[in-house]
């Protein structure tokens, strides 16, 4: 029942903003035929500092980019979609304006409505600070490529490393009400329960929700040996921190979302979480630091990484290809392993992508201690 209520509201959106978008697409701005328009929905207000960090990876790999091809004219439009499916699809009407070629998606949240929109419009589309799978997965014909870690794969090996590793028999889970969260929490329970460990509790929360007291009280009623949050978000990071002053003893784990800007931010100097996120390359993670710092006078989190490796996979399906939108997107499917500056990733017939993970646990300063590593 709930996917088809999710299915009628992503058809009610489509319906009401897909036909401006169509209308929009025939009424382009057709004045620089000699240029490739690159499009990018992305994301302020909560996550301003991870959608400007992934922003500003996407400047520096396309000025990169045309220092070494200068017979290739790139021209970047950036739209605020904030997360949220309204907003996605008006950023989405507000780009078509502008004849463009291929789509850099950013957020999980807004794929879902934009994705029907990127098929009719036959647009290639890369999918950046991504974790789910489903997108991709179920992406025929294939126009969204994915180029970003798989919540559900991490989060697996995730639950198998902290169940071989802890004594633990029991936890409990708490998932942001987001595909992306649900995924996460799906593999690691059926991770669990496939390595004899009993699900608890399995919660969810909503990224609005302002008293986070009663999930969190659910969860500790029953003292389970740990508890695995994902999401992202202040009623996220509200939870991390009730549970922190809890004085809960068991394991308190995490996903990806623990080095968000925000997540490090709001925990107020927090120790003893245990994460997952993606193994980079330190040398080239330092070169890519350098670099940024240099452009934009700041320090960059991961988050640029993956705005940079996501206009890097773009980047390359342009160049072999004959700049049209069909021939991008038949460059880009033919891509099955890239060297980015977050490590090899391979890519699957799907478009299912994959890179090595590392495990971590937090300290006070913010720095973290590496617990494993899985390539």
């Amino acid at each position: 029942m709930k996917k088809l209520i999710w299915g009628l509201v992503i058809a009610a959106v489509v319906a009401v903003f897909g036909g401006r978008a169509w209308w929009l697409y025939q009424h382009r701005d057709n004045n620089q035929k000699d240029t490739l328009n690159i499009g990018i929905v992305t994301f302020r207000g909560a996550f301003a500092k991870m959608g400007q960090d992934v922003d500003n990876g996407i400047i520096l790999a396309n000025e990169q980019f045309s220092k070494s091809h200068p017979d290739v004219r790139i021209k970047l439009h950036f739209e605020d979609g904030k997360g949220v499916a309204k907003d996605a699809v008006s950023a989405f009407n507000k780009l078509m304006m502008h004849d463009i070629d291929a789509l850099i998606v950013t957020g999980d949240n807004m794929v879902p409505v934009v994705a029907p929109l990127i098929a009719q419009h036959k647009l290639p589309a890369i999918l950046t600070i991504v974790g789910s799978d489903d997108f991709v997965k179920h992406n025929s014909p294939r126009y969204m490529h994915k180029n970003n870690f798989s919540i559900g794969k991490s989060a697996g090996q995730f639950a198998d490393w902290v169940i071989k590793n802890n004594n633990i028999k029991t936890v409990s889970v708490l998932a942001q009400h987001t595909v992306y969260a649900l995924e996460g929490v799906k593999a690691f329970s059926d991770a669990a329960k496939e390595n004899g460990i009993s699900v608890l509790k399995e919660e969810k929360f909503r990224e609005t929700d302002t008293d986070v007291r009663p999930v969190v009280e659910k969860v500790l009623a029953d003292s389970p040996d740990a508890i695995f949050v994902c999401g992202y978000g202040k009623a996220y990071i509200n939870i991390l921190n009730r549970l922190k002053e809890s004085h809960y003893k068991g394991l308190i784990l995490v996903d990806k979302g623990m080095l968000n800007p925000e997540t490090m931010d709001g925990l107020k100097e927090k120790s003893g979480f245990v994460f997952f996120d993606v193994l980079a390359p330190q040398d080239k993670i330092k070169a890519f630091n350098e670099i940024f710092e240099k452009r934009f006078k700041e320090v960059p989190s991961s988050y640029a990484q993956d705005g940079y490796a996501s206009m890097a996979m773009l980047l390359e399906g342009i160049a072999k290809s004959d700049k049209t939108p069909e021939g991008i997107n038949n460059e880009l499917k033919k891509i099955t392993t890239i060297d980015t500056v977050r490590g090899r990733m391979d890519i699957d017939s799907n478009g299912v992508s994959s890179l090595p993970i590392f495990i971590g646990k937090l300290k006070t300063d913010g720095t973290y201690d590496i617990l494993y590593v899985k390539e």
